[in-house]
């Protein structure tokens, strides 16, 4: 068996591979790599979500790390991917590990190692995690007894907001007229946002504010699909806004007052236009290479730069710990601003959007409406096409090899193969071809800047795989 980290960490079925015996081994993994960079001293903090066995998993960690004789801070009850990842900062900790499996099916958790600067590890780091683990593998975990003295316990939410006061306005939140649902989906964020926003006074309403580790039959990723609660809530109520988040509150979701979802690369841009606008006066924005362009215009217009990287917000931590950064983006709903750390966090994406409502007097859909009016048509679709992994190996190789001249009836200018391979076309539109490595599938992004190159491109992204 090899045990390997993803995008985001390792990641697998419980019971099948994420067992009690495997846990152990990655952790004693971690252990190694700590022990042998020499700032175990420092101690680890330890964090979970709301997923089944959470706190029995977490104490298989906790059993290994101080068996090896490494500190642990162990956040008190489910807590969110940011907010374990702040604790870092707060306790100056050698890093930490989250038990998540983010917005992937109930039978899945994870573990996800984050550095000690509070972001994702790098892939270097996860590359030398790997070969530990290997070795742990081959060699066994240390079996000396744990030492419950070295198990330090935190909450930790205090100084979470205690920071997020100093970047969001939470004045402007409280001058908000009307009400605001939120959608923990069943996850690490329930009863903490809902208590915050009404510490001040506002009218919130919370659904799917408990834990259901099954996560109400269904996946906890805010995507449209999965927020048909949230959404009719939102309407009946007569909402301001609805605001959700994953399982572990990294990614987020949002919903306008007219019942229409708005998409990250709509939100991201949103939140771009206002803080550039409104006096973040150091550094550009970061994006990945599956999100929206429109970030590069509202960049040009205030004079920045728009940084594209690889897809995983791995990559746009780099760039944050690199050079000053208003806001980092990727379309799959990750964000995090300067001032903030370079770890994607679904609870500030909302904060924010509330802080523009409150400032503003604009819903998300009418911020939406002026964006298109100052910088034109932007329409965004992904689709995930299944293809057997010898044909979808064989067409990213021709793509590759032999870039189409015409894609979707508009000239292709360009071809760019960071990641995938991505087209430029002549209208300014793009689309991405972006295999999965663990699945027969093939993601398909695209960005169109007519309605009529919006349906050409998806015709054609559909036809490619037949």
């Amino acid at each position: 068996m090899s045990i390997r980290f993803g995008t985001d960490g390792w990641r697998a079925i419980m019971a099948a591979d994420f067992t009690f015996a495997n846990v152990a081994i990655v952790a004693q993994g971690i252990a190694d790599y700590l022990l042998e960079t020499e700032k175990a001293q420092k101690g680890i903090v330890l964090g979970h979500d709301t997923r089944f066995l959470a706190e029995q998993f977490a104490d298989q960690v906790q059993a290994v790390l101080t068996a090896n004789g490494i500190p642990v801070y162990r956040l008190q009850g489910p807590t969110p991917t940011p907010v374990t990842a702040y604790a870092i900062r707060a306790l100056n900790t050698a890093g930490a590990i989250m038990l998540t499996a983010s917005h992937n099916p109930p039978q899945y958790n994870g573990i996800k190692f984050i550095q000690e600067y509070a972001g994702p590890a790098s892939p270097e780091i996860t590359a030398q995690l790997e070969e530990k683990i290997g070795k742990v593998i081959a060699g066994g975990v240390n079996h000396q007894l744990p030492k419950p003295e070295l198990v330090h316990s935190v909450d930790i939410w205090d100084k979470y907001w205690e920071h997020i006061d100093t970047i969001i306005d939470f004045n402007q939140i409280c001058r908000i007229k009307g009400k605001i649902v939120l959608d923990p989906m069943f996850g690490a964020a329930a009863g903490k946002v809902a208590a915050k926003l009404q510490s001040c006074g506002l009218e919130v309403i919370e659904i799917n504010g408990y834990r259901d580790a099954f996560f109400g039959g269904g996946l906890p990723e805010p995507v449209a699909s999965r927020l048909q609660t949230l959404t009719q809530t939102v309407v009946q109520a007569k909402a301001v806004v609805g605001l959700a988040n994953d399982g572990d509150a990294d990614r987020f979701g949002v919903i306008g007052s007219n019942g229409e979802y708005l998409a990250p690369n709509q939100i991201l841009s949103i939140i771009s236009q206002y803080l550039l606008e409104n006096g973040q006066k150091e550094g550009g924005l970061v994006r990945t290479v599956a999100t929206t362009h429109l970030l590069d215009e509202i960049a040009g217009r205030y004079e920045r730069k728009a940084t594209e990287t690889p897809v995983g917000f791995k990559y746009l931590a780099q760039e944050m710990l690199r050079r000053p950064v208003v806001l980092a983006g990727e379309e799959s709903g990750g964000l995090s601003i300067g001032g903030h750390i370079p770890e994607k966090d679904g609870i500030l994406a909302n904060l924010l959007i509330l802080q523009i409502i409150g400032a503003t007097g604009q819903k998300p859909e009418e911020a939406w409406q002026l964006l298109q009016e100052q910088y034109g048509y932007y329409a965004f679709r992904r689709l995930d096409l299944h293809i057997e992994n010898d044909r979808k190996n064989q067409l990213m190789q021709k793509l590759r090899n032999e870039p189409p001249l015409v894609f979707g009836q508009r000239q292709v200018l360009q071809q760019s193969l960071l990641e995938g391979v991505k087209l430029y076309l002549d209208d300014g539109s793009w689309v991405l071809f972006r295999p999965s490595g663990t699945e027969p599938v093939l993601r398909i992004y695209i960005e169109a800047r007519s309605e009529q190159a919006y349906y050409d491109l998806i015709a054609a992204g559909e036809a490619a795989v037949k």
